[in-house]
């Protein structure tokens, strides 16, 4: 069953996938460009090397995944839950994750370069080595537990952004 799933996905650029189950899925190099993944659920799932530039995840969860060079440029990830995910050297250039739980989310040497993390809500993630530049974290929530050691900053916006040091207007 797991390979059927698997195999059906592999080449579908466009799907209407609106919230399907696909928990624990073996998902790696899919091409789910442009694909309609809205209120999916996809916990554990792994989506490494998958091609999800364009999609629409909307109100998915997405928690406890593996996204390891996924590309997710231009994609839909306003208010999904990607708490415990791992998202390493991932694309996310021009990604909209207005909204997001990023709890214990790993970003480690991802791009998110002109991202839109507006309102997202972040503690104990990783975004070492990333590039942040032009992100913005406009009302963003963390804490101190998040790492932006070695990111890439120039242009980052902070603007009713909540940190450990107060409210950056």
């Amino acid at each position: 069953r797991q390979m059927c799933i698997r195999d059906r996905l592999k080449a579908c650029k466009g799907c209407n996938l609106k919230n399907a189950k696909l928990d624990n899925a073996d998902l790696k190099g899919a091409d789910l460009r442009k694909a309609d993944l809205s209120g999916a659920s996809l916990i554990g799932v792994d989506l490494s090397n998958a091609d999800l530039s364009g999609a629409d995840l909307s109100n998915s969860f997405v928690s406890a995944a593996t996204l390891h060079k996924t590309n997710l440029s231009g994609a839909n990830l306003t208010n999904i839950d990607l708490s415990f995910s791992k998202l390493s050297y991932a694309n996310l250039e021009n990604a909209n994750l207005t909204n997001s739980n990023l709890i214990m989310t790993n970003f480690f040497l991802a791009s998110l370069y002109k991202s839109n993390l507006s309102k997202a809500f972040m503690g104990l993630t990783n975004f070492t080595g990333s590039d942040l530049r032009k992100a913005n974290f406009s009302g963003a929530e963390f804490d101190d537990s998040v790492n932006f050691e070695s990111a890439q900053t120039k242009g980052l916006v902070f603007c009713k952004t909540k940190t450990p040091w107060g409210e950056d207007n």
